[in-house]
C-alpha cells in the first residue's frame, strides 16, 4: 500500500515538472507585468478687460493610428478663472515600446465676441525600455505641425470688445398742407435787419348796404336840404333888419 502511494507520487511531481517545461510563457505572465501610463496636461489662458469673467472650453484628444491607448476621457472641459486654466487627460497605459501619436485640438465656442485659439498640436508618446525590466515615457508635443518641440500644450482665446454704435437719428417728415383761399392772400412783413419775415393773414369782410324799395336819387335828398339851410338865413337876416328900421 505504502509503495502504491509513493508510485503515485512520482506521477503527480513528474506531470507538474512536465507542465512547468511546456508552458514557460504563462508563468512568467502570471509573476508580473511591464507597463507605464502617461498623463497629457492642457493649459488655457483667457486675455479680456474683465478679467474676472469665468469661461468654459473644451479640448478634443485624437489617435493618428489606430491600435494606440487611450484614456477613458477623450475630451476635457477647461474652466477659465482670472484669466487662466489648467486640465489633463487622464492616464493611457502602455505596455510596449514604440512611438505613438496623437492630436489635441480646441472645439470653436459658440460665443461671438471671442476669438478662439485654432492652433492644433501633435503629440508624441515614445516608450521605450529602462534597462531594468521596466518602461519609461518621453513626451513632446509640435503646434501646427512646425516640427519645433514644445513642452507646453496652450492655448489662448482673446475676447474682443463689443464696439456699440451710436443709434441714428429718425427724421420726421411732416405732413404736405395745402394752401387755403386765406392763406393765398397772405402779406408778406419784413421785419428788422436780420429779423424773419413774417407772413400775415388778413380776413376781409364785404359789408354790403341793405336794399330798400325807394330807388330815389341820393342827390336829391343833399340840394332840398342845402336850399332849405339857404331860405332859413335869408329869413333870418330879413328880420334883422326890420327890427332896426
Amino acid at each position: 500500500m505504502i509503495e502504491k502511494l509513493k508510485k503515485l507520487c512520482r506521477l503527480i511531481c513528474i506531470s507538474v515538472l512536465i507542465g512547468i517545461l511546456l508552458f514557460p510563457g504563462q508563468v512568467m505572465a502570471d509573476t508580473g507585468e511591464n507597463s507605464c501610463r502617461v498623463t497629457l496636461p492642457v493649459s488655457v489662458i483667457y486675455r479680456n478687460q474683465n478679467s474676472a469673467d469665468r469661461r468654459v472650453f473644451e479640448y478634443v484628444l485624437s489617435a493618428k493610428e489606430s491600435g494606440v491607448p487611450m484614456p477613458q476621457e477623450t475630451e476635457l472641459r477647461i474652466t477659465v478663472s482670472n484669466g487662466m486654466g489648467r486640465g489633463s487627460f487622464g492616464m493611457s497605459e502602455y505596455t510596449e515600446p514604440g512611438e505613438y501619436h496623437y492630436e489635441i485640438s480646441q472645439k470653436s465656442g459658440s460665443v461671438k465676441n471671442i476669438r478662439y485659439d485654432k492652433s492644433t498640436y501633435e503629440v508624441t508618446v515614445y516608450v521605450l525600455n529602462d534597462g531594468q525590466g521596466g518602461l519609461v515615457s518621453e513626451v513632446w508635443a509640435s503646434k501646427n505641425g512646425s516640427g519645433s518641440k514644445t513642452d507646453a500644450i496652450q492655448f489662448v482665446n482673446t475676447g474682443r470688445t463689443v464696439t456699440r454704435h451710436a443709434a441714428t437719428p429718425v427724421t420726421t417728415r411732416m405732413p404736405a398742407v395745402r394752401p387755403t383761399a386765406a392763406l393765398r392772400r397772405a402779406t408778406t412783413v419784413q421785419g428788422r435787419p436780420g429779423g424773419s419775415t413774417t407772413a400775415v393773414s388778413h380776413s376781409v369782410k364785404t359789408v354790403s348796404s341793405p336794399k330798400t324799395e325807394d330807388n330815389t336819387p341820393l342827390e336829391v335828398f343833399v340840394g332840398i336840404l342845402v336850399l332849405s339851410g339857404v331860405m332859413a338865413a335869408a329869413i333870418l337876416v330879413l328880420r334883422k333888419r326890420q327890427k332896426k328900421q
